[in-house]
C-alpha cells in the first residue's frame, strides 16, 4: 500500500490520482515516529514525500499519575523505571513512550495489551501502570485534574489543546 502522496510509486495503482499521477492516501502519522525510534521496522523513508496536512488537530500527551509519587520529569528521570500503558507496539501511544525512551533516555517501560485508553486509565487508577502518553482528546479533563500530577505535551501550538488548562506541568 502507498503510505501517502507520491507521482510515480508503483503500489499506488489502485489509489485514486490527480490529472498529474500523483497519488493520494492516508496512513497513521505514528508510522513517521515509529521510522525514527524503530527504522528497521518502517519501510518507508518519510524525507521522500511532501506533507499535505492532517484530518484531526490533537496534541499527544504523557502523564504520571498522582500515586507514582513522580512530580516533575528530574522526579521520572531519577527512577530505575516508570510503566506506561498502551494498547499495542506501533500504536501511537508506544511511539511517543519510546521516543522519551530513545531520545531524552527515561527509564520508561512500556506495558502493551490495553484495549484503548479507557482500560489503562482503569489500569493507572488500579496501580498497575504509572501513566501513559495517549491522545489529549481520550483524556476526560476531569480525569486528568484528579488522577495525573504531571503531564508532558507533544506541541505548544497556538490554537491547540494543551495541558495548561487542566493544571500546571512542565512540557517538553
Amino acid at each position: 500500500m502507498c503510505p501517502c502522496a507520491w507521482r510515480g510509486q508503483p503500489d499506488c495503482g489502485a489509489l485514486p490520482r490527480t490529472e498529474d499521477g500523483t497519488a493520494l492516501a492516508l496512513f497513521d502519522p505514528g508510522l513517521i515516529l515509529e521510522s525514527v525510534t524503530s527504522p528497521g521496522t518502517v519501510k518507508v523513508n518519510f524525507a521522500n514525500y511532501q506533507w499535505i496536512g492532517a484530518l484531526l488537530r490533537d496534541v499527544r500527551v504523557c502523564y504520571a499519575s498522582v500515586a507514582s509519587g513522580v512530580r516533575t520529569w528530574n522526579d521520572m528521570m531519577k527512577r530505575r523505571e516508570f510503566l506506561i500503558g498502551n494498547t499495542a507496539k506501533g500504536s501511537n501511544a508506544y511511539v511517543a513512550g519510546a521516543i522519551l525512551r530513545k531520545v531524552f533516555q527515561a527509564p520508561l517501560r512500556q506495558i502493551s495489551g490495553y484495549p484503548g485508553s479507557n482500560e489503562y486509565r482503569l489500569a493507572v487508577e488500579r496501580g498497575e501502570i504509572e501513566g501513559s502518553c495517549p491522545s489529549w482528546s481520550a483524556i476526560p479533563q476531569d480525569w486528568i485534574v484528579n488522577h495525573a500530577s504531571m503531564c508532558w505535551c507533544g506541541s505548544r501550538r497556538s490554537g491547540r489543546p494543551t495541558c495548561r488548562r487542566a493544571f500546571p506541568m512542565w512540557s517538553i
